[in-house]
Formats: C-alpha cells, structure tokens, sequence
C-alpha cells in the first residue's frame, strides 16, 4: 500500500521532534523520504554499520538488541510506528550502537544523509535546532513522541486436534475482558486479509486501541499463524493431556 506525503505530514506531526517545523518545511522534508518496506525476521541495522541514514517507523514493530560481552543476546526497547532511528549516528557520524530487527512485516520512511544534507543547507536553523533537540532527547532516553497504548499479547495454539482451542480462548477472552478491552485475531482473519484486499487487519491500530490481544492459531493455518506466533508477548500451547509428550509437528513448524 503506498504511503501519501499526507500521512508522512502527519506522521512527522505527531513526533516532538518534527513538529516544530512548518508545514512546508515538513512536506518538503516528506518529499525526500524513502519508503522501504521490510520483512519480518530482517535485520535493519547491525551494530558497529556506517551511520549513512536515519529512518521513521511508518508501521509495524522493530527490536533494538546487543550481544553482551558474555555472547548472550541483551533486548532493549521496542520501535513503534512514529519513533525516529539512527538520527544520531547519522548526525554525529558514529557507527551503529545496535542491532534492529524487524519483529514483523514494517515499513520505513528513509532519510539517506545527502538528502539530509540538502535540508540543512536550505533550511539551517530549523533542523540545526530539530536534530540537537533529537539527540538531546535520545541521549537522555525520552521518548520523541507521547506515551502510547500498546496492547499486552498471547498466542494460543492447540497442538493436539483433540483439544478444542476455540473454546479455551473463548473464556480467556472473557476472563480478560473483566480487566480490560479485548480482541481475539486468528489465523483464518490473515488469511482473509491476504485473499481479499478489502479485509484490513491493522495490527498496529489493534495494539494501539485494545488493552489486550489473543492470537489464536487453527490447525489447518499454522503457517500463517507463524506470524502471528512472533508477535506475541506470551506463548500458550494447548495439549491433551493422554497424549505422548513427544514434540508434534504443529511445534517443529512454529519453531
């Protein structure tokens, strides 16, 4: 789906950031970002990389990482839809300091540093003081933009056929629903977002606009599931309890 200069106006609005600049300033600024749409699982940036750009979260979810100096791997904060990276590096001209993985399907708002360039020849003052106040901020660990709601997430899969996975994630959802506005996606409600274009399955605005979210996975849609599966915050598997322990091939398949 392509990204209006609209909706990247709006977007740069609604950051602290960038909401300082002009209209046309800010339009100008959209203009030269570079949409870039990324799989889930890629990596974006890798730590100790040349700083040679700076992005916009449009939509989707990416996770900031290290690896420790004992060889574990160390999560840090999550980037949200609105959040600018790597302005800092790109600036400061410093290498990487992370690793950022995209935890889903996202897409980016890329601004490359010649283009960057041109904007601070052409309009000095205005991004001189937007980029010190965004490094000041990053520095210091404030967030660009406001506090948002974000759901907290579980994945439920029955790995046994005999066990009736509707009906358990039913009464979870009653059960959270006594706590807090709740929503329920499965994997069938990907499929129909994949074959018809008019099913809109906007995991960004669930998230944002529920207090919690179950992912329930069918049998027959494990693959799809898949993506639903990393997303959540909480895994549940659903096992018959008469059953062998062995790992069953629902398992292997998300693993």
């Amino acid at each position: 789906m392509a990204v209006s200069i609209e909706q990247l106006v709006n977007l740069l609005t609604a950051s602290d950031d960038f909401a300082s600049l002009s209209n046309e300033i800010l339009e100008e600024l959209a203009g030269h970002l570079k949409i870039q749409r990324v799989d889930g699982g890629t990596k974006i940036i890798a730590e100790g990389a040349e700083s040679d750009y700076m992005f916009i979260l449009v939509s989707g979810r990416l996770r900031v990482s290290r690896q420790g100096s004992d060889g574990k791997l160390l999560l840090y904060n999550e980037v949200l839809p609105g959040d600018s990276v790597g302005e800092t590096g790109m600036v400061l001209e410093q290498s990487r300091t992370a690793d950022i993985f995209a935890m889903r399907d996202s897409t980016l708002a890329v601004l490359n540093k010649s283009d960057y360039s041109k904007l601070i020849k052409k309009y000095p003052l205005e991004f001189n003081k937007v980029f010190s106040l965004a490094i000041y901020r990053q520095l210091r660990h404030q967030r660009t933009i406001s506090e948002r709601r974000r759901a907290q997430s579980y994945f439920f899969v029955a790995v046994h056929q005999s066990v009736n996975s509707e009906s358990v994630v039913k009464h979870f959802h009653q059960a959270l629903s006594r706590y807090g506005k709740t929503h329920t996606i499965t994997s069938r409600d990907v499929r129909s977002a994949i074959d018809d274009d008019s099913v809109d399955l906007n995991l960004d605005f669930e998230e944002s606009n529920n207090d919690y979210l179950i992912y329930l996975c069918d049998a027959q849609e494990v693959a799809l599931g898949k993506q639903l599966f990393h997303l959540a915050d909480q895994v549940v598997f659903l096992a018959d309890a008469t059953k062998p322990a062995d790992i069953t091939e629902i398992e292997k398949i998300l693993a």
